[in-house]
């Protein structure tokens, strides 16, 4: 009964609770602000909800995101200007704006003597010159290889990161004590006392309760260069909502990983109470890690003065991939651009789409674009699947992502539950022959307010592998129908209606 009672002592006094408890506090405090507001001056509110509604409808955002803030602006006036101008507003610092806009510049030119110049093929030019035209190019000379789980591409993290003789960067947006993150660690201790130079993001919020408090500084004194990505303020701002939710591994500027899982022992199916958690991730080899490099360079620089010899991590590659094939394009998305590359990059592909359609995600909580897109390429012959959780992590989420099943059924999508347990990967395939495996869920905050990275692949080795698993992975999984969806009590259709308001917050 004593460690119960410490158990729960300890919980209600770490950094999360108190963190949590401060957010509660100053929410509430708003709260009272807005009412206060409206009972003196309702005029003025009226009037601070027409100026904010108007200057939404003007913003460079999607109709989408423009009508996921308008509602609640409207409807609860005082308290929706508000909260829309403490967490809505995309304000990051400009300074880091204007950082990464003269580091990106400084990297484009060491990337394009990275790298050989070609022409994708026709029919992926659609995907390929979006990205292109976003400063994220294609490259062929590169090898690519998929992993149907954390496990298997677990232990190849664990083989790649043990060849390294030059440096070493990770980046994940949860970083959790146990035996996965112990036998990383080992690694990354015997590689720094061997010279190779050794850098780590984590995002702050991300490993609140997973890590020890300023576990950074534990890091550092052991040798590795770490930052936690936007440390949580005692105070609520608008860019404490924009987290590093990307998970990346680098080695020598030759090799990386991109992969949905973070580092944690439930996603490699250690401690999981999810039931079986099933995950993917890419390992490439070539050209195109230079773009991945670039790319982690970026968001290191957001940290510090600008001290990083480019040249010393940038190449031309000399490697020659004897089994690369088509090619691979990496690309990051986040809230300091104005476009939502990673949506549209799902979008493009799928009006890429001629046959079918497979895509899974751990939640389901599109833009309007994103679900018309789905409904209009099945309404016009695409198979277009989307394979979801059978076992859910958070009753919110999945309450809201169910609430789109029905429309999504009846325009023809189907839809399927991963029966085993809890499907977290990150991916899309269209036609068999062009992919994405990365970081970004169907939801609004890896669409507007998260820092993501995916890797687009066209006929390569691990698009073909990436078939294969979706072919598996539907045989595990059980169909969804309209009977399914049309039978919610009363009370959880007022529960999705009322949670919809904050859609941007999910």
């Amino acid at each position: 009964m004593r460690k119960l009672y410490k158990r729960i002592i300890n919980a209600l006094l770490s950094r999360f609770s108190l963190i949590c408890l401060l957010i509660i506090l100053q929410l509430f405090l708003f709260f009272i602000m807005a009412l206060n507001l409206n009972k003196k001056w309702p005029a003025m509110c009226a009037v601070l909800s027409i100026v904010l509604t108007i200057g939404i409808m003007n913003s460079k955002a999607t109709d989408t995101h423009k009508l996921a803030w308008i509602v609640p602006i409207l409807l609860l006036p005082g308290f929706g200007g508000l909260f829309y101008l403490i967490l809505g507003l995309q304000r990051a610092p400009k300074r880091q704006k204007n950082k990464i806009l003269r580091f990106k510049g400084e990297i484009t030119r060491y990337m394009n003597k990275a790298r050989q110049p070609f022409s994708p093929p026709p029919n992926s030019l659609r995907v390929a010159n979006y990205l292109e035209s976003n400063s994220y190019p294609a490259y062929k000379n590169t090898s690519a290889r998929y992993f149907s789980e954390a496990t298997s591409a677990f232990e190849e993290i664990l083989k790649t990161l043990a060849r390294a003789g030059s440096y070493i960067f990770l980046e994940s947006f949860i970083i959790e004590s146990g035996w996965m993150w112990s036998e990383i660690l080992k690694i990354l201790e015997e590689k720094v006392s061997q010279g190779v130079e050794v850098r780590i993001i984590y995002d702050d919020f991300g490993c609140i309760n997973k890590l020890p408090f300023g576990y950074f500084k534990t890091l550092r004194k052991s040798g590795i260069q770490c930052h936690a990505f936007n440390r949580l303020p005692l105070f609520v701002n608008s860019f404490m909502n924009n987290r590093d939710h990307r998970k990346l591994i680098i080695v020598d500027g030759e090799t990386a990983f991109v992969n949905g899982f973070n580092i944690g022992d439930e996603y490699i199916n250690k401690a999981s109470c999810l039931g079986h958690w099933k995950d993917n991730c890419i390992l490439i080899a070539g050209e195109a890690v230079t773009g991945l490099v670039s790319m982690f360079l970026q968001m290191w620089n957001l940290h510090k003065r600008y001290d990083i010899d480019l040249g010393k991590y940038i190449k031309p590659t000399a490697r020659v991939c004897d089994d690369a094939t088509g090619f691979v394009q990496p690309f990051g998305s986040g809230p300091l651009s104005s476009k939502q590359v990673y949506e549209n990059v799902y979008l493009n592909l799928i009006n890429c789409a001629r046959r079918e359609v497979c895509v899974f995600t751990p939640y389901f909580i599109p833009s309007n674009e994103f679900l018309n897109a789905c409904k209009n390429a099945a309404q016009s012959g695409i198979d277009v699947k989307i394979v979801y959780p059978g076992i859910h992590d958070k009753w919110y989420t999945n309450l809201l992502s169910r609430s789109y099943f029905l429309q999504a059924l009846k325009a023809g999508v189907n839809i399927y539950e991963y029966s085993p347990g809890f499907i977290h990967a990150k991916s899309m395939l269209v036609d068999g022959t062009l992919g994405v495996v990365g970081t970004a869920n169907i939801d609004y905050r890896s669409f507007y307010s998260q820092f993501e990275i995916g890797v687009v692949m066209f006929e390569t080795e691990a698009v073909r592998q990436f078939a294969n698993d979706c072919k598996e992975t539907l045989e595990c999984c059980r169909k969804i129908t309209i009977d399914d969806c049309t039978n919610a009590r009363f009370s959880v259709r007022l529960i999705t209606s009322f949670l919809k308001l904050f859609r941007p917050l999910f």
